[in-house]
């Protein structure tokens, strides 16, 4: 009896830990899982699609996640590389009022 005790104790953790892990947050960085922004007088969350498992598409794959690559195809005008952070940066403030800020999403 008291092994099974502890066997039913154990799965209950280990259940309530992979609960857990699939209920984590997807982070923008740490601490932060959403930012609401002011965008043409509509406010809307800006946040990562919290599925864990998502993949955009496959062919993005084999890309190199989580590290900037720099771009200079324009010689001699070197292109600023920002990250993504820096983006949404940019995106608050314009969202708080500072019209010296225009972001253009050019994918």
């Amino acid at each position: 009896m008291k092994k099974l005790i502890v066997l039913l104790a154990s799965l209950l953790a280990l259940g309530a830990n992979a609960e857990g892990e699939v209920t984590k947050e997807v982070f923008i960085s740490p601490g932060v899982v959403s930012i609401d922004i002011n965008h043409q007088g509509e406010v809307i969350k800006l946040q990562r699609d919290q599925d864990r498992d998502n993949e955009i598409s496959s062919f993005y794959v084999k890309t190199t996640r989580g590290k900037i690559q720099k771009m200079h195809p324009f010689a001699p005008h070197a292109v600023e590389t920002v990250g993504e952070l820096d983006v949404i940066e940019y995106v608050k403030q314009r969202s708080a009022g500072d019209d010296t800020i225009l972001v253009i999403d050019t994918r």
